[in-house]
């Protein structure tokens, strides 16, 4: 009878040390099949016709916002998304020019406003370029803010961003 409590004693143990272990890995599993944001972003291919100024895709700034381009007739339409995944996207509109078949010029807006935060009462404009063989888009942006108009110097912030393709 001792030996039997003592066998029952071992497998509880083992049950117990095993079971999380076990679930642990489950999870860590199920985690891997869900695509992350970034990957989401690239799933919707782009069509050759919304390629027009061969930088259509999912581009990516050095503070991990992202913004996804199509282009066809010389217009730019696409989203932002912030560095905060969890805010949503505004939508942006813009042109293109190509000087050359190595190079585009380019400008969108984006009026910040979606359906979490409603109207934030800004807008930032976009000016770049793109070298085919930099695979980057520099840009230098506007964004200006509401103030009351003895604050007027408040109203815009000028600084720039560069964009690497990410699909």
């Amino acid at each position: 009878m001792d030996c039997v409590i003592r066998i029952i004693a071992v497998v509880v143990v083992a049950a117990t040390i095993t079971v999380p272990i076990l679930l642990r890995m489950t999870n860590s599993d199920e985690k891997h099949d869900q695509p992350t944001f970034e990957e989401q972003l690239c799933l919707d291919a782009v069509l050759e016709e919304e390629n027009e100024c061969k930088i259509a895709g999912v581009w990516k700034n050095q503070y991990s916002s992202y913004i996804r381009l199509t282009c066809s007739n010389g217009f730019i339409v696409g989203r932002y998304f912030s560095g905060d995944v969890n805010a949503g996207f505004y939508e942006l509109a813009g042109r293109y020019q190509l000087p050359d078949d190595q190079t585009c010029i380019l400008g969108w807006i984006i009026a910040y406003e979606n359906e979490l935060y409603g109207n934030s009462n800004s807008t930032t404009s976009f000016s770049g370029i793109h070298y085919q063989e930099e695979e980057m888009i520099r840009t230098h942006w506007l964004q200006t803010h509401n103030h009351p108009r003895d604050s007027l110097w408040k109203t815009t912030t000028i600084n720039h961003d560069d964009y690497t393709k990410v699909c």
